[in-house]
């Protein structure tokens, strides 16, 4: 596992990309602790204003404070650039240190710092690299090839919408989605990464479903499924850690024969409970384990499952999400249920 920060989830972002394409569902769990669910404006909403502002050439937030520090800069570095510039041939590069080191993490700082260097100069590229910043001379055909390719626009649209964008690959794959007791892992991405939630509860419902159109809670199922197994064999508690623990060491392991072995690639050791990751995974693990559980026996010991299998005999709880200490166990999300009277979710 690789632990994603503000310093690598630029380089990782298309990594996850390709993992998320890879899959075949995607285990899901939430430990932002720097969300706003109280915020004024939702992502969509930030990122329409934000392209209008770039359509109209309109002066990006703190520019004014960017354009005086680098009117210092080129107080006092302008001359020590200007006899790089003029004396360097296609190719060379230049790193300024400083730049990068005091502004990376203010997006709309470092735009406005790569737009300044190239009006200023001809066909001077700029980029970050290893957390330096670089800037080199190329010809006007490489100028015109790398500026078609790499809008800073666009890019500073990115680096705003952070986890953002993950969300959005997400959603656009619409595949299973799994986690354990995820209804407030979907209230709070609904509401922190694409919109404010509705008001009414059938509203939430019919974007929740256009969101994510499968999702499986392991919470829901393994209530259900503890009838399936002989008593003293059953788990004690639904708990994730214990349920982990369960079908990974426990009896539970070896519930099914020739359920498959389950390992992280590249990393054999345990994570950490209660980080999102980890628990994303634990999550996965258990649903597997699950699926096989509820299906190995309605056929041949030698029959050997896929994963399209494994999930389609899993749509009895298909968009059963749990409800903790509700007058119901869950809601449904793909059909109506006892909910269908409440008129708010706030």
């Amino acid at each position: 596992m690789t632990a994603i920060t503000i310093d690598n989830f630029e380089e990782k972002l298309p990594e996850i990309k390709i993992s998320l394409q890879n899959a075949k569902f995607i285990g899901l769990d939430l430990e932002f602790s720097s969300l706003y669910p109280l915020k004024n404006h939702s992502p969509r909403d930030q990122e329409r204003e934000l392209r209008k502002r770039l359509r109209n050439n309109e002066v990006v937030e703190k520019e004014s404070s960017c354009f005086i520090q680098l009117e210092e800069f080129w107080k006092n570095e302008g001359d020590k650039f200007k006899s790089w510039y003029y004396k360097a041939k296609d190719g060379d590069h230049l790193v300024i240190p400083k730049l990068y080191d005091s502004h990376k993490y203010n997006f709309e700082f470092m735009y406005f710092i790569h737009k300044n260097f190239r009006c200023r100069f001809k066909n001077l590229w700029t980029t970050v690299e290893n957390g330096q910043f670089v800037c080199e001379k190329v010809t006007e055909d490489k100028y015109r090839t790398l500026e078609n390719d790499n809008s800073l626009e666009e890019q500073l649209i990115t680096n705003l919408l952070g986890f953002t964008n993950v969300f959005r690959i997400l959603t656009s794959l619409r595949k299973p989605i799994i986690g354990h007791n995820l209804l407030q892992d979907v209230l709070l991405m609904i509401d922190s990464l694409e919109t404010s939630l509705p008001t009414s509860y059938i509203s939430f419902k019919k974007l929740a479903l256009n969101l994510f159109p499968v999702i499986f809670d392991t919470k829901v199922i393994t209530y259900s499924m503890r009838k399936l197994i002989p008593e003293d064999k059953r788990w004690t508690d639904s708990s994730l850690e214990l349920l982990f623990n369960f079908f990974k060491n426990g009896t539970g392991r070896h519930l099914v024969l020739n359920s498959p072995a389950i390992e992280i690639i590249g990393n054999s050791n345990y994570g950490v409970f209660h980080e999102a990751g980890w628990d994303s995974f634990c999550a996965g693990y258990i649903f597997i384990r699950l699926a096989y559980l509820n299906i190995y026996h309605k056929y041949p010991k030698s029959k050997r499952f896929v994963s399209s299998e494994l999930i389609a005999g899993m749509s009895e709880w298909k968009n059963h999400v749990n409800v903790i200490r509700g007058l119901v166990s869950s809601i449904v999300s793909n059909c109506k249920d006892i909910f269908k009277k409440i008129c708010s979710i706030r």
